[in-house]
């Protein structure tokens, strides 16, 4: 039985080959994904040999209408996408053909001039208003420091 693409796409036409605004590598380096301003999508890509090959199995994800611009992106080993836009909105998909969203719990609170990174383990990492909040992927848990 042959291996069956879900979408084929042209990885040299990615972003209906619109410019690409921002990058994110994880931190093993096996997975990358790009967001356009331009078309509002964020794309995925497996990296094999220091080489982006568009990730098949994931389909593009499109920003929500509402979302004027992602101003940091981050991702981590297991295709967990985290973005956050200029007016304090945080947004948690895993990159697939459904694009799950992940909701926090307990939310953050109100987020002003905030960071967003994933630990090596992909534990999500928030710094805001002097807080240090650490969201487990696999538990519902999370870990403030303050």
């Amino acid at each position: 039985m042959a291996n069956t693409i879900l979408n084929p796409r042209d990885p040299h036409n990615a972003h209906d080959g619109k410019q690409v605004s921002l990058v994110s590598l994880s931190l093993n380096g096996k997975y990358a994904v790009t967001y356009s301003e331009d078309d509002k999508s964020i794309e995925g890509w497996i990296v094999e040999n220091s080489e982006p090959i568009l990730d098949h199995e994931a389909n593009v994800y499109k920003l929500p209408k509402e979302w004027t611009y992602i101003y940091e992106i981050k991702v981590n080993d297991s295709k967990i996408v985290c973005y956050s836009s200029y007016d304090n909105n945080i947004e948690i998909f895993q990159m697939s053909t459904e694009h799950q969203q992940i909701e926090l719990n307990p939310p953050p609170e109100s987020l002003v001039e905030y960071k967003i990174n994933f630990k090596k383990e992909g534990n999500l990492v928030i710094f805001n208003n002097d807080k240090i909040s650490i969201y487990h992927s696999k538990a519902a848990q999370i870990q403030t420091f303050v």
